[in-house]
Formats: C-alpha cells, sequence, structure tokens
C-alpha cells in the first residue's frame, strides 16, 4: 500500500506520493488516485496524479512516470529557460 510522503527514487529522480484516493469505477472496481511531484536537482515539477487498480503493484506505476518525464525532461528544461 502506497502512502502520503513516500518518496521513491529512480535514476536520481524522486516520485514524492502527495496524495492517495480510493475512487470506484464501473462494477466497484476500486481504484487509487494517486497524486505525486517529481523532484529532479533543483526543479520540482507541478502536481500530478496517475490511476492504478488498488490490487496493482504501485512500483511499476511509478516506474512509468518516472520514465515518461525522462523522455519530455529536455523539452521542459527548455521552456523554462524562456
Amino acid at each position: 500500500m502506497v502512502r502520503v510522503g513516500e518518496k521513491h527514487k529512480m535514476d536520481n529522480i524522486i516520485l514524492e506520493i502527495t496524495s492517495v484516493e480510493s475512487i470506484f469505477k464501473f462494477r466497484n472496481t476500486e481504484l487509487l488516485r494517486i497524486g505525486y511531484v517529481l523532484i529532479d536537482g533543483n526543479y520540482r515539477s507541478p502536481e500530478g496524479y496517475f490511476f492504478i487498480r488498488k490490487e496493482e503493484d504501485v512500483r511499476n506505476a511509478i516506474e512509468r512516470v518516472i520514465r515518461n518525464y525522462k523522455s519530455v525532461r529536455d523539452y521542459i528544461a527548455g521552456s523554462l529557460r524562456r
């Protein structure tokens, strides 16, 4: 189970959990809406969210979020310099 305040590190990027909410979808499938911020050196992202089924392993989702961030990191850094 994931908890608010947890920090997960991958390739020097930290994903900090800011909120965890239980929501329900069709046929009472329980989903978790997980809020997070990414910390990469001096950069701190705005809060983002991802959804997982309650029984899913959150580590896979966290790794996916960090990989996606890394794929656009240079673009984000360039747009912040303008």
